[in-house]
């Protein structure tokens, strides 16, 4: 999305968290038609990232002409039904930044495999 230059294997932890989101869920969870309502989507459940937060956002091309509204993390209410521990877990997959997003072999040792 926004024409970002660089994937790694962060990258298919996105897709992973988006799916173990979607097996709670039972429904797909970003929804979109367009880029610009799956970036909608996503900033309306996980809420507007902050430059701390997503270092790397001044880097990515587009980003740059994209203004990104306020929005609040609303991940809890949408996945209402779900452990704290799978939230938790998910969060740190969906983390917008790839250089902050867990990796694979971490979210294995994450507390919620634990139980």
């Amino acid at each position: 999305l926004l024409g970002q230059p660089t994937y790694d294997q962060k990258f298919d932890v996105w897709s992973a968290g988006c799916v173990f989101a979607e097996l709670f869920l039972g429904n797909v969870l970003f929804n979109g038609d367009s880029q610009l309502s799956i970036i909608m989507s996503i900033l309306k459940i996980l809420g507007t990232p902050k430059r701390e937060d997503w270092p790397e956002m001044d880097i990515i091309p587009y980003f740059e002409t994209f203004n990104l509204p306020e929005f609040p993390s609303t991940i809890r209410e949408v996945l209402k039904n779900a452990p704290e521990e799978a939230i938790d877990l998910m969060l740190l997959m969906l983390c917008p930044s790839q250089t902050k997003r867990i990796s694979a072999a971490e979210a294995f040792q994450h507390p919620y495999f634990k139980d």
